[in-house]
């Protein structure tokens, strides 16, 4: 998920998002780069060991809701 900052100079974050069952079929299906969609859901950490032993942090989002936010072309 692509999420464009609203503040500051034009930057972009990046999150993972996991969905699944007959959700994770709707975002294979309907989804791709540039769709403007509304996500809603629970941050999780996602934290581990790499395989160099590093630790590595980060959050993911688990989807509950997914909807297009703009119209069909």
């Amino acid at each position: 998920l692509a999420v464009d900052r609203n503040y500051g100079e034009n930057e972009t974050d990046f999150f993972n998002c996991v969905s699944f069952g007959k959700q994770a079929e709707f975002v294979e299906k309907y989804l791709k780069k540039g769709i403007k969609v509304l996500v809603t859901g629970s941050l999780q950490n996602n934290n581990y060991e790499d395989k160099d032993g590093n630790k590595v942090s980060g959050v993911q989002i688990i989807t509950s809701d997914i909807e297009f936010c703009e119209s069909k072309k």
